[in-house]
C-alpha cells in the first residue's frame, strides 16, 4: 500500500513537470521565433496533447484505486500522532513527579547515578578542615569508592551515592582536592555551605555537655542530612576519618537485608561508634534531623542520635511507637584519626575492623547483644 500510494504521488509530480515544462517551451519558442504554419508541427503538437491527457488518465485511475488507502493512511497517522502526544505528555508528568517527590533544591536528580529510580544507600560525609591538612577525607572516600561495584551485573551497582558536605566554604583544601579527584564521577556529590551559628557563646562545655563548636557540629550534620532528604532509600553517617573496612559494603548489604526479615520496620541500624555507622531510613530523614536541632545544646550529636533510636525520650518514643532499633555484630568501619576536628589533644585508640560492635563500645541500648543472640550476627534476633 506504502509503494502505491508514493507511486501516485510522483506520477502526479511527473506530470506536472511535463506540462509545465511543455507550455512553457512552446509560449517561449512562440515569442522569440517566427510561428509555425507547418502542418507536421500541428501534428506534433496534437500528438503531444494526446499523450498528455492518456498520462492524465492514468494518473486519476492511480489515485482513484488508492483512494482508500490514502483514506485510511491518513486515519492511522492521526491516531498515531494522538498516541504519541498521549505518551510524551505521561513521560513528562512522570519526570516532574519524581523531581518533586525525591530531589531537593540542593543536589540535583542529574547528580544521581541511576536514571529514573532512588539508589539503595546514600553516605553522608560531614567534613570541616583539621589542624595540618591530613588526608584522612580523601582515605576515607577512597576506601568508599574501592568497594562500590563497577559492573552492570552487581546488585549494588548504581545503587550508592556518596554526599559530601563542607562547612567551612574556601579553608577546606583536603576538601578541595577530593572534589577535583572524583570530578568524574557521578555517584559522588560534593556540597559546600556554611550553616549559620545563632549562638553568640564560645564556651568550651563539658564531655557529656556540648561546648560551642559541638553545638555548630549538630548544625552542620542536620543541614547535611537535609541535604539528603528524599534522594535514596537508606542514609548513613560516616565521619572523615573512618575507613570502611575491607568487604563491608558487602557486610552492609547482608546486614541490612537480614534485618527485614526480623523487624521490617526497624528504626536505626548500627554498625560503627561514634557518628559512625549509623543507617536510617530515608522517611525518618527529617524528624532525625529536627531532633538533633531541637536539642542540640543537651548532648553531642552522637549521643543524640543513640537516645533517638533507642527511644529514651517521650519524643522519640511518640514517634517510633514500637519499632526498634538494631544493631550488626561486628565493626566494619576503622577510625584513623589521630587530629580531631573539635579538640586539640589526640584521640584515643579505637576497636578495630570486625571486632565486636558490644557494650561498652558504644551505649549499652544500641549495642548487638550477644546473650540475646549467641549464634546470630545481627540483633534483634
Amino acid at each position: 500500500m506504502r509503494f502505491r500510494i508514493t507511486h501516485a504521488f510522483v506520477l502526479v509530480a511527473f506530470v506536472q513537470i511535463v506540462a509545465v515544462t511543455y507550455f512553457f517551451f512552446r509560449h517561449h519558442t512562440n515569442d522569440v521565433s517566427q510561428p509555425s504554419t507547418s502542418a507536421a508541427g500541428d501534428r506534433n503538437v496534437a500528438a503531444a496533447s494526446l499523450e498528455l491527457k492518456e498520462l492524465l488518465q492514468k494518473v486519476k485511475d492511480e489515485l482513484s484505486e488508492n483512494k482508500g488507502a490514502l483514506a485510511e493512511a491518513s486515519k492511522t497517522s492521526t491516531r498515531l500522532a494522538a498516541l504519541q502526544a498521549a505518551a510524551d505528555a505521561l513521560s513528562q508528568k512522570l519526570v516532574s513527579k519524581n523531581q518533586k517527590a525525591s530531589v531537593p533544591a540542593s543536589v540535583g536528580s542529574s547528580d544521581l547515578s541511576t536514571a529514573g529510580r532512588k539508589p539503595w544507600l546514600i553516605i553522608g560525609v560531614p567534613t570541616i578542615p583539621r589542624q595540618g591538612d591530613p588526608d584522612y577525607l580523601i582515605r576515607t572516600l577512597q576506601s568508599i569508592d574501592d568497594q562500590i561495584p563497577k559492573q552492570a551485573s552487581d546488585p549494588l551497582h548504581g545503587q550508592v551515592f556518596v554526599l559530601v558536605c563542607n562547612s567551612r566554604p574556601g579553608q577546606h583544601a583536603v576538601f578541595n582536592r577530593a572534589k577535583e579527584m572524583w570530578a568524574g564521577k557521578n555517584y559522588f556529590k560534593f556540597v559546600e555551605r556554611e550553616v549559620p551559628n545563632p549562638d553568640p557563646s564560645k564556651d568550651d562545655g563539658e564531655p557529656n555537655k556540648p561546648g560551642w563548636r559541638v553545638r555548630q557540629q549538630t548544625r552542620e550534620v542536620s543541614a547535611m542530612l537535609m541535604d539528603a532528604k528524599g534522594l535514596g532509600h537508606h542514609f548513613m553517617f560516616i565521619e572523615d576519618d573512618f575507613l570502611l573496612c575491607p568487604q563491608g559494603m558487602r557486610a552492609l548489604h547482608y546486614a541490612v537485608q537480614k534485618v527485614y526479615t526480623y523487624e521490617p520496620e526497624w528504626a536505626a541500624m548500627r554498625f560503627a561508634f561514634g557518628l559512625c555507622g549509623i543507617l536510617i531510613k530515608d522517611g525518618d530523614i527529617q524528624e532525625v534531623a529536627q531532633y538533633l536541632l531541637q536539642h542540640n545544646a543537651r548532648r553531642p550529636p552522637d549521643h543524640l542520635l543513640p537516645e533517638w533510636m533507642a527511644k529514651e525520650t517521650q519524643q522519640s518514643q511518640i514517634y517510633l511507637k514500637s519499632r526498634r532499633n538494631a544493631a550488626f555484630r561486628h565493626v566494619i568501619f576503622e577510625h584513623i584519626g589521630k587530629v580531631s576536628s573539635l579538640r586539640d589533644a589526640p584521640s584515643n585508640e579505637f576497636p578495630g575492623c570486625y571486632t565486636p560492635l558490644v557494650y561498652p563500645v558504644i551505649f549499652e541500648a544500641e549495642a548487638f547483644n550477644p546473650k540475646q543472640c549467641p549464634d546470630d550476627d545481627v540483633w534483634p534476633c
